[in-house]
């Protein structure tokens, strides 16, 4: 798992990267945060560390800001704050708030404890998924056509949107589940960035990636995974 790691005081970067890393994830360091960056949407991180200044406006917004592109836990390190002011953190999205000065040790089994327990994280299984002679395997991303040898490599994205169609294979799944499953957030829906990562599959699974069919496509819906070698009659929208 993958953390961000978004601090204005260079001296403490390094403490914080160390809670970070005690606690199991890999940290990206980020000095310039920028929520509307769209590697937000390509590469997810699993968990959000962020520093603030004193008490301010700009704090909330940028909390907010990210609650747009992420729902993954978010925990926030700040000076003495006033009780209203750490309500109104929580209130906008922060799912852990931590003051100066704190325990490195008692924080990152903080943030252990914010990773056990929270249902945001996307679950995949470790065993392997077979389907209309498409084979996925989740322990190494790769995925293997019953007339190849060759397997091909998916990208993290790439599998987890291959995985969820197929989990729910024959059944249309609607872009807004999909965003919320592969990329683990609940914002306004992104349509191109579905249909860039489908396109890439495609590519990888189709003979004719316009004409595919495996991956379908449900206008103005979705897409659905095809479980047979002829096209489904009805294709049912999972709830």
């Amino acid at each position: 798992m993958e953390a961000l790691l978004y601090s204005i005081h260079p001296d403490e970067t390094n403490l914080l990267t160390f809670v970070l890393q005690q606690a199991g994830l890999i940290v990206h360091s980020d000095k310039h945060l920028d929520p509307d960056n769209p590697r937000w949407l390509e590469s997810p991180p699993n968990m959000i560390l962020i520093t603030l200044p004193e008490e301010s406006i700009a704090g909330l917004e940028l909390v907010q800001r990210l609650r747009v592109v992420s729902r993954a836990p978010l925990a926030v390190v700040c000076d003495h704050y006033s009780e209203d002011a750490l309500i109104q953190l929580y209130r906008t999205g922060a799912d852990l708030i931590v003051t100066r000065p704190f325990s490195a040790r008692i924080f990152s089994e903080q943030i252990r404890a914010l990773l056990r327990r929270s249902n945001q994280a996307v679950s995949f299984e470790a065993f392997p998924i077979e389907n209309a002679g498409v084979r996925l395997d989740s322990t190494t991303h790769q995925v293997w056509l019953q007339d190849s040898r060759e397997p091909q490599h998916l990208t993290n994205l790439e599998f987890r949107l291959l995985h969820t169609l197929m989990v729910h294979a024959g059944h249309v799944v609607p872009n807004e589940f999909l965003v919320n499953s592969v990329w683990g957030y609940a914002g306004d829906t992104n349509r191109e960035l579905v249909r860039g990562v489908i396109q890439r599959l495609r590519a990888k699974l189709e003979a004719d990636p316009h004409q595919p069919h495996f991956i379908q496509t449900e206008p103005g819906i979705g897409y659905w995974f095809n479980p047979s070698i002829e096209l489904l009659e009805s294709k049912p929208e999972i709830e």
